[in-house]
């Protein structure tokens, strides 16, 4: 005669389908975890993130303008000056202004003459002299990672407006050696820079 299986269990049915589930909750609980790990960390980078475009724009301040009046005779011309002239100007700015190495950068120079003129007459013609003084302008900017909070300060700005350097210089080619600069800081975004003329005429002291 023919006899019926064994009956199951309830709490036998229920015990072998949470066995079933266990891997699968497993990886879901791992996964989960992997997830709060990874967010953890991209929200921990941001503030990083925020804190370095910061200081990257805010790494130099505003550029403001040197012009630079020469004051013995041994310097003359128009034109660009080159970039190791550059890099010899702003060193010997920091050394005048006691600031930093690093502190100044300077973008660009141009060296442009302004020139007067009056005339003379010999015999039947007018014979014009003219006289030139060439002059440099170089825009620049404070490192304030070099010089700190004080490079924004209006007392130090105002007690290095006006300074002396010597330096030796290379304007369009040509170099000028020992050329003492009296330089004057505008402390302005806007400023303008002459454009040098095709003619110089002769160098005054």
């Amino acid at each position: 005669m023919y006899a019926p299986p064994p009956a199951v269990a309830a709490g036998g049915a229920r015990r072998s389908g949470l066995a079933a589930s266990g891997p699968l909750l497993a990886i879901c609980c791992l996964l989960f975890i992997l997830f709060l790990i990874a967010s953890t960390i991209v929200l921990a980078l941001i503030p990083v993130y925020l804190s370095t475009r910061d200081s990257n724009s805010s790494t130099y301040s505003p550029t403001y303008l040197m012009t630079m009046t020469p004051t013995n005779g041994s310097f003359g011309g128009e034109g660009t000056l080159s970039s190791d002239s550059l890099s010899t100007i702003a060193s010997a700015s920091e050394t005048a202004t006691g600031i930093p190495s690093g502190s100044f950068s300077v973008n660009s120079g141009t060296s442009t003459a302004n020139s007067s003129g009056r005339r003379k007459r010999r015999g039947f013609g007018l014979i014009r002299h003219r006289r030139a003084i060439s002059i440099v302008y170089c825009p620049f900017a404070f490192n304030r990672k070099r010089c700190g909070a004080r490079c924004d300060g209006s007392a130090f700005r105002a007690k290095i407006k006006t300074f002396t350097i010597i330096v030796t210089v290379i304007v369009s080619g040509t170099t000028y050696t020992n050329v003492i600069f009296t330089v004057v800081i505008t402390y302005s975004s806007n400023y303008v820079i002459p454009t040098p003329s095709s003619s110089t005429g002769s160098v005054v002291g």
